[in-house]
């Protein structure tokens, strides 16, 4: 019940934000979402992560803490939305690379979030994340 109060409220706030509307990079052709597919024959999961160069997990943002809607089955997608930036080309200002780290989710239920952490153990991929990716690829990121 508390999971889907917090979604609820999660997606109230966002769908009452007008402030990407003023951002100069949030035009008519920007994206606010992106589609992240699962091309493996493993339930994955995944999380963005901002400290380039530094590809070390960090944080108590356990993949199996979010919804199962981040779950991605195989053969199936997710989208993930800008969310407070509006568009994902403002989220990749000035040149901004992320990781996105894709985790195998039947290892993360298993092992402890700070054994994973620590030894990398259930992350399948940590792939560089670029504006200029984002586009040569249609705002899709697929794994693997």
């Amino acid at each position: 019940m508390k999971r889907v109060l917090i979604l609820l409220f999660t997606a109230v706030v966002l769908s009452s934000n007008d402030c990407h509307k003023n951002d100069p990079l949030c035009g008519n052709d920007s994206h606010e979402a992106l589609t992240i597919k699962n091309n493996s024959n493993k339930r994955i999961s995944y999380a963005f992560y901002g400290y380039y160069p530094d590809t070390t997990i960090y944080g108590d943002h356990s993949p199996a803490y979010y919804s199962q809607s981040f779950i991605i089955s195989p053969g199936s997608s997710h989208t993930s939305v800008a969310g407070w930036a509006g568009c994902f080309e403002s989220v990749f200002t000035h040149n901004t690379k992320q990781w996105i780290c894709f985790f195998d989710e039947d290892s993360v239920e298993q092992i402890s979030w700070e054994t994973i952490k620590l030894t990398n153990r259930g992350v399948l991929e940590k792939r560089q994340v670029t504006l200029d990716y984002l586009k040569t690829n249609n705002f899709t990121i697929t794994y693997p």
